[in-house]
């Protein structure tokens, strides 16, 4: 679909490298789920190179991948791993990743869907009312097994408005459970 197309005035080039072949001169390497190999030890090679890895399989972001393509209602939808985007100088537009479904791909803790017990609502930051700043500020919030927040990490939305939310919800109580969840939390400011 890309190939000889261009990127502003960089042409773009495909190829289809082996397993074992250098990916460190690549900008963008895609791995195909029909492909057999070890992603998760080529993807540890590159180190810190500032290689986009985009995949298609459930297991990639656990593997190290930084976006995952999958299927969802017959569109195509994405996820990020922002740890292994940290790790890099890869960077995205807040509104991109507001996009993204929320990243569960470490081992815990565990998506949950708890209840909230006692919500603060945000404050409407006064410069961002006298400015006409308005928009959606996306989260995800590590919940302990007793329904404290632990820490709170912005998906997307400008960095005002997710400050005045990230202190809300950082007073949050949701229902207790036996283990530590993630919860997303979406706020639309002014809309």
């Amino acid at each position: 679909m890309v190939r000889g197309k261009r990127a502003e005035t960089h042409p773009i080039v495909v190829k289809h490298l082996a397993v074992g072949e250098k990916l460190s001169c690549c900008q963008l390497v895609f791995f195909r789920s029909s492909e057999p190999g070890n992603t998760q030890s080529t993807i540890a090679g590159l180190g810190q190179a500032n290689v986009l890895l985009i995949g298609e399989d459930q297991n990639f972001l656990r593997e190290g991948g930084m976006i995952n393509l999958f299927l969802e209602d017959g569109r195509i939808r994405f996820e990020v791993n922002h740890e292994s985007l940290e790790r890099t100088n890869i960077h995205f537009s807040s509104k991109l990743l507001a996009l993204a479904k929320a990243d569960h791909s470490g081992s815990e803790p565990k998506p949950g869907g708890r209840h909230v017990q006692l919500q603060v609502p945000p404050e409407y930051p006064q410069i961002a009312q006298r400015m006409n700043l308005t928009g959606t500020v996306q989260l995800q919030a590590v919940v302990r097994a007793d329904g404290t927040v632990k820490e709170v990490k912005v998906i997307g939305g400008h960095p005002l408005l997710a400050d005045a939310l990230s202190q809300a919800v950082r007073k949050w109580k949701y229902e207790p459970s036996n283990k530590e969840s993630v919860e997303v939390v979406k706020f639309n400011f002014g809309q």
